[in-house]
């Protein structure tokens, strides 16, 4: 099977992180089924797992990025 010949589809739902135990859910779910927590509230094995730190960089590159475009 050739994998880059297959069509590429786009998610038919975006399901957003809890930010406490990093499980998807839906965006309506207060409190977290998994965890039990608040799921808007970075902790837990978000934090523990570098999620947290890795969403941090990604929103820095972001900003970085749109600065220079507007720069030149």
């Amino acid at each position: 099977m050739d994998v880059k010949a297959m069509p590429k589809g786009e998610p038919s739902v975006a399901l957003p992180l809890c930010l406490n135990c990093a499980e998807y859910i839906r965006a309506t779910d207060v409190p977290c089924p998994h965890c039990t927590q608040d799921p808007t509230k970075p902790g837990g094995r978000y934090k523990e797992d570098g999620f947290y730190a890795r969403d941090a960089l990604e929103n820095l590159l972001d900003a970085m990025e749109r600065a220079a475009t507007k720069q030149t």
